[in-house]
């Protein structure tokens, strides 16, 4: 398939869809896909998870994500060029601070729970979670370092996902990606929770801007209903208004 194409427009298609997502089956599928709990299925023939052939069943417009996609690649590559001095400087910091990598790097789900490796700045101590196994922070986390703390204050940790909205895997704003270990357990709890996994997870979203830092099952459940208030009111106008709530919760250093 990718032979028949043009060098140009296999550029396109790797930029648009660059794990070969293709929605292309009936309403059915979609139910069955949203109420397994489980991570998507092993790959067909055509080297495609069966978790891909979703269809337009639900409200998930071809022309918004397209621009959408247009949107993130233009915003995301402007900013990492705009903001390439603070990024470095932020890497002088946590290196100066701290003993370990300057990023963390972690394996989140992405669209249809399609695993990749989520970049952050490292705001915890090194192995932070060898004692205590996979878990959320909480306010005055003492693994939190002293760069860490502002780093999370302003959000500049999330930078570089920026990296991650070019690649494909991520969008600048949609719910937020979530590691397998949690998602198993709230897809138990919640009805419907991989509806989630419908979009590109988001650097921001509806739920970042309204509501606090998320770190017990609870809250993590009233999210999900902001991020399925997302999706039932996704426009452009929304990915605006959200972006600009951001850059002002940024500004004010209202992250924890």
């Amino acid at each position: 398939m990718s032979e028949a194409l043009g060098p140009v427009a296999l550029a396109c298609r790797r930029l648009f869809d660059p794990h070969g997502v293709r929605l292309r089956s009936t309403s059915a599928d979609v139910s069955a896909w949203l109420t397994n709990p489980s991570a998507p299925a092993s790959a067909d023939a055509g080297g495609l998870s069966s978790a891909h052939t979703l269809a337009g069943a639900f409200a998930v417009s071809p022309r918004i994500e397209f621009v959408v996609r247009i949107l993130d690649v233009l915003l995301a590559s402007w900013a990492v060029v705009i903001l390439s001095p603070l990024l470095l400087l932020i890497a002088i910091m946590i290196k100066l601070d701290t003993e370990g990598p300057i990023l963390f790097v972690q394996e989140r789900l992405g669209r249809f729970r399609v695993p990749f490796s989520c970049l952050k700045f490292r705001t915890m101590s090194q192995d932070a979670e060898r004692h205590t196994g996979p878990v959320w922070a909480t306010t005055n986390d003492p693994r939190i370092t002293r760069v860490g703390k502002f780093l999370r204050k302003s959000r500049a940790d999330e930078l570089p996902q920026l990296l991650n909205v070019i690649c494909g895997d991520m969008s600048l704003v949609g719910p937020r990606p979530i590691r397998k270990c949690f998602a198993d357990a709230l897809v138990v709890q919640v009805p419907n929770y991989n509806t989630r996994f419908l979009v590109r997870p988001g650097v921001t979203g509806w739920a970042q801007v309204s509501l606090k830092y998320a770190s017990s099952y609870d809250d993590q459940i009233r999210k999900y209903e902001y991020d399925m208030a997302y999706l039932r009111s996704r426009s452009l106008l929304l990915y605006f208004s959200i972006l600009l709530r951001t850059v002002k919760a940024v500004i004010s250093l209202k992250g924890e």
